[in-house]
């Protein structure tokens, strides 16, 4: 009889750490999400707006990094450091989209 109390126990232990877990990760979602959401939708000192007012600022990107946008997507041609520039940018062209995405159709990652 213990021993079943004990496992009942356990349970509600696990369950209430579930629950303490999932409120936690909803809440870092929220903030994450909230603070992105503003940096995305910001307009950058350079007069660009959305994804590419982002891509100015990160310090991550590389030499044929795709931006995404609504619209168009860019390529990113300049050099990895903190700034960037418009001049940084090439549109690819519908073409050029068509072309990769039928290459990329079928591929098993």
């Amino acid at each position: 009889m213990r021993e079943a109390e004990e496992r009942v126990a356990w349970r509600l232990r696990v369950e209430a750490a579930r629950q303490r877990y999932e409120a936690f990760a909803a809440q870092a979602e929220s903030t994450y999400r909230a603070e992105r959401g503003s940096q995305f939708a910001s307009t950058s000192s350079s007069g660009a707006a959305g994804p590419l007012a982002a891509a100015l600022a990160d310090p991550t990107l590389r030499y044929n990094d795709m931006v995404v946008a609504a619209d168009h997507v860019l390529i990113f041609r300049g050099a990895e450091g903190e700034r960037h520039s418009l001049a940084d940018f090439e549109r690819l062209s519908e073409t050029n989209m068509r072309a990769l995405s039928l290459r990329t159709v079928g591929n098993d990652y």
